[in-house]
Parts: structure tokens; sequence; C-alpha cells
């Protein structure tokens, strides 16, 4: 194979891959749009699809999060993040939580009702006023640190969903790229056409991870003919 066929046939796979990946894209909306998102429900667990449930609703977070992650992975985050700082002001999900991520449950129980009680509404005019009851933990470190556990894991889940999603998408869509190289090879009537499977089998596994560095590769090869062939000038 000459040089010229080698920069084509890279062209060739690299447009092969482009295409299995916009068919595979095309398919977003079957499950395959929502592969990872079992990386997050992970890190949820009970506790947190508990509190989810309480702020979007029992019957509406599974797929308002299947929605959110098909839409994009940032959104999923954010929706996560101010879903679970909303219920945490219900005192009732502040110990779960608090326990599930790694927290004292007890600490983060007692901040949610000391500030709720600091925020609550003051004495009629007229009506002697009750003196707050002296803070016994700093609830706002508590809530802090509570935050700062919370936004670690969900940034962590959302990445771990996010490669799992891209490898998946890569994986079928290199299944694609392999299975149109075969039936083209068929089509044009195989071995008998001078077509070979093996090859059709190699040009659709390499399409895809090609696809995204076939100018750089191209580049790549282009300068290194070039300097060979200015080596062999200067001789």
């Amino acid at each position: 194979m000459g040089f010229d066929q080698v920069i084509n046939w890279i062209w060739a796979a690299a447009a092969l891959g482009t295409a299995a990946f916009g068919f595979v894209e095309a398919l977003k909306w079957t499950p395959l749009g929502i592969a990872g998102i079992g990386r997050v429900n992970d890190v949820l667990g009970a506790p947190g699809k508990a509190a989810l449930s309480a702020v979007y609703g029992d019957r509406n977070v599974h797929h308002v999060l299947n929605g959110t992650f098909r839409k994009s992975a940032a959104d999923l985050s954010a929706l996560l993040k101010n879903g679970l700082r909303v219920a945490l002001t219900q005192p009732e999900h502040a110990r779960a939580l608090g326990q599930y991520f790694g927290q004292s449950g007890e600490a983060l129980e007692q901040a949610v009702v000391q500030l709720r009680g600091a925020a609550s509404t003051p004495a009629l005019a007229g009506a002697d006023p009750t003196p707050p009851a002296p803070p016994t933990i700093d609830a706002r470190a508590v809530l802090g640190k509570f935050e700062l556990a919370v936004d670690a894991r969900i940034d962590a889940a959302i990445a771990a969903a996010s490669d799992t999603y891209a490898g998946t998408m890569r994986i079928v869509a290199s299944i694609v790229a392999v299975l149109a190289s075969v039936f083209v090879a068929y089509s044009l009537g195989g071995e008998k056409g001078g077509y070979s499977y093996l090859q059709a089998v190699a040009v659709g596994i390499a399409a895809v991870p090609i696809a995204p560095i076939a100018k750089d590769l191209v580049t790549l090869l282009n300068c290194a003919s070039d300097a060979l062939r200015g080596r062999v000038s200067a001789k």
C-alpha cells in the first residue's frame, strides 16, 4: 500500500467513524441515552433518592433524572445539588442524608432545626419577645461541611457516569461501523469481488478511534514524509 493510499484509507475510515457516531447519537432517545446513570443512582442511594423524591415528586424523580441526564451531565449535576439542598431543610431528611454521606446525622439535623428556629416568624407586636435558645453547634459550619461532601460525591458520580456513557457510545459506534463495513464488503461481492471480510472488520474497528484524530494523524504522516524526503534530497 502506497503512502497516498494510506492517507486515503485514514480519511475514509474517519468518515465511517463519524457516520457511525452520528447514527448512534440518533439513538439517544433509547436506553442507550442513559448509559451510566446507574453510577449516579449508586451514589445517591436510598436516602438520596428519598430526599429528591420529596422535592421533585416520588412519581417524577426517575423521569426527571433520566431526562436531565439525556440533556447534559452538567444540568444533572446542578439538579442533584439543588434538590439535595432543598431537601436538607426538612429535618427528617437531614439525619438520613448526613449519615449516608459520612457526616454526623444528629449534628446535621440539629443544625437544620437551629437555623429554621432562628429564621422563624418574630413575636407579634406588644408581646414579650422570646429570647432565642443559645446555639449549641456552629450550624453554618456543619451545613457547609455537608454541602462540600455532597458536591464532591456528586461531581465524582457525574464524571463516572459521563465516562461510562462515552465508553458505551464508542463501543456501540464501533459495532455499527464494523457491521456497515462488512455489509458493504458483502454487497460488493465479498471475497469473490476482492473485498476481504477481515479487512472490512479491521476498517470498522479502526474507524471510531481514528475519527477524532484523523486530521492530526494525516498531518503527522505528511510531516514525517516531508522530513524523510528532505533527508533523501540532502544526500
